[in-house]
């Protein structure tokens, strides 16, 4: 195949169900997205489907697995590094480019790709981009000296750049600099580490001058750049070597088990038995985990005297410890752990993970009752004396901005800048302006065509649209919201007038009686047949104060 083209036209002739039950295949991967990569006999790759029909064939020198809808594929004599996606049904998307010279498979809604300057000299550079699943640029990368990028993950990619090159080429080396970038292809993290891992639960693995440690979505280190090792253990526990001495500690950076042991087999074989650890992961005793808490005394430097606290952990019963007493405090009550560690509040998995680092001043609970109202699980959060939302990953949802936040009801927050009141919706977005007082907002309406605020001034009552439009001006004494399944929004009545009418989406006054009949005036005649004036229908009350001689004629009489 020659081309592009020449490619596409070959898949849209194939017989995608073709019955290869018989066939030999060198090798078969697992299913991903309900398809499993396989290899023929001429070293080939293409998909079958979990019955096995070839759905797509073997026309590729090398594939990735399916994910998020899209497979990796390098195509058959198109170039050495002519690679692109294919969806479940063979298609090729269709990109700015026609293939790429570099590419990573599509994660949270973003592929990494890059392609070369010039075909025939590498040396010029490469362009480096994050494409979505339309095949459109998401991100164009304008970072001098970049010379490999990584997939999304947690909101965050690993980028790699050389400052000591003069443009961006695709080749590693020793003066390389990690950091990460944001979806807006924003620089989040600093280009100085040595070595970087992607984002898993709030937190990821970095290395500096040949040393490891942990940092946040903000750069801090949660656990210090210091261990020469750092292996993943059970239940947030973490197994580490400093200066060839094995120890253990806590995700949150609290040391368990001082680095102490000369190997990492007698770690386990005498500190870490001592600790009856059992694995949270555990089904059979997931229902029995609870807070336990011990006692220890510590010397306080300043005052000389020794004084008592209490440290927390997770354990099955009494017997078995899941979580040694490292917390000031563990909230088990909530789907994920409320934890407090010197000061601060973080967020603990059923894991022991901590998806949600110490870092806060106040934390509450997740409400798990607005989760079941439809709306996401949010936390709220204080930090530098303002509260704010994350959600349980620990991404701001709502940032840390607000001199106070209430709880979500209909999937509206309010929050306060002072003495005025404005309201958010879960995703942060901005429903009403902090321009009222709380006083002055009675009551706030969803429906199809946005939200709608019932107002109050000086004892007169109108609406405004979430968009700042004025629905109806604030001259009513009483506004009553009518059902969600009509065309009409409200009722809205003026007493001292005897006047009643009803208000649509758009803000036009109907006659309230007719329900779909704008106002208008009707002839009035006396009984005698002499014609008196043009009234509206309630207006007539007041002009005749209830005489009973008067009576109106249809206006085309």
């Amino acid at each position: 195949m020659s081309s592009m083209n020449d490619y596409m036209q070959a898949v849209s002739d194939h017989n995608y169900f073709r019955d290869v039950s018989n066939k030999h295949y060198k090798k078969t991967n697992k299913f991903f997205e309900g398809l499993a990569i396989v290899q023929d006999e001429q070293g080939l790759y293409g998909f079958i489907n979990e019955r096995g029909y070839e759905v797509i064939p073997c026309w590729f020198l090398e594939a990735n697995d399916f994910s998020e809808g899209f497979a990796l594929v390098k195509f058959l004599r198109l170039g050495d590094d002519d690679i692109g996606f294919i969806d479940k049904s063979g298609n090729v998307l269709k990109c700015d480019r026609q293939y790429y010279n570099y590419a990573k498979d599509f994660s949270e809604g973003l592929a990494a790709v890059a392609y070369a300057y010039d075909p025939d000299n590498f040396s010029k550079g490469y362009r480096y981009q994050y494409i979505n699943n339309k095949g459109n640029v998401g991100i164009d990368l304008r970072i001098h000296g970049v010379c490999d990028i990584f997939s999304f993950s947690e909101g965050l990619a690993q980028i790699v750049i050389n400052p000591d090159k003069n443009s961006n080429y695709h080749k590693r080396g020793y003066t390389d600099k990690h950091g990460y970038i944001n979806k807006r292809g924003e620089i989040a993290i600093n280009f100085k580490y040595d070595d970087s891992e992607p984002f898993e639960n709030g937190k990821a693995k970095v290395s500096k001058n040949g040393k490891v440690g942990y940092i946040d979505k903000v750069g801090n280190e949660i656990i210090p750049i210091k261990y020469d090792i750092i292996k993943t253990y059970i239940n947030g526990i973490l197994i580490v070597s400093k200066d060839k001495k094995w120890g253990a500690i806590h995700e949150a950076g609290v040391e368990i088990i001082p680095c102490e042991s000369a190997s990492e087999e007698e770690l386990f074989s005498k500190e870490l038995t001592k600790l009856n650890l059992r694995n949270l992961d555990d089904k059979r005793i997931n229902n029995y985990i609870k807070a336990i808490k011990k006692s220890f005394v510590v010397a306080n430097n300043v005052t000389t005297h020794s004084e008592e606290i209490e440290l927390w952990g997770l354990g099955y019963w009494q017997t078995s410890v899941c979580i040694p007493c490292v917390f000031n405090f563990i909230d088990t009550y909530s789907t994920v752990y409320r934890v407090l560690l010197n000061g601060k509040w973080g967020f603990m998995n059923d894991l022991g993970n901590l998806v949600v680092p110490c870092q806060y001043e106040d934390a509450e609970k997740f409400g798990e009752e607005e989760t079941r109202k439809g709306i996401p699980l949010l936390a709220k959060v204080k930090k530098n004396n303002k509260w704010g939302y994350i959600d349980k990953m620990g991404n701001e949802i709502i940032p840390c901005i607000y001199d106070e936040l209430g709880k979500f009801n209909n999937d509206l927050c309010c929050f306060y800048i002072g003495e005025k009141v404005g309201y958010i919706d879960s995703t942060g977005k901005l429903i009403l302006p902090p321009i009222y007082n709380k006083s002055e907002i009675k009551q706030i309406v969803n429906r199809p065509k946005g939200y709608f605020i019932i107002i109050e001034k000086n004892k007169r009552f109108g609406i405004i649209h979430n968009s700042g439009k004025e629905i109806v001006p604030t001259i009513y004494t009483s506004i009553n919201v009518l059902g969600a399944t009509g065309n009409l929004l409200a009722r809205l009545s003026n007493w001292e007038k005897r006047k009643e009418y009803s208000v649509d989406y758009d803000g036009v006054i109907l006659d309230y009686k007719s329900k779909s009949t704008p106002r208008h005036k009707r002839k009035y005649e006396e009984a005698e047949e002499d014609y008196l004036d043009d009234y509206y229908n309630d207006d007539a009350l007041d002009a005749f104060e209830g005489d009973s001689d008067a009576y109106w004629i249809w206006q085309n009489g």
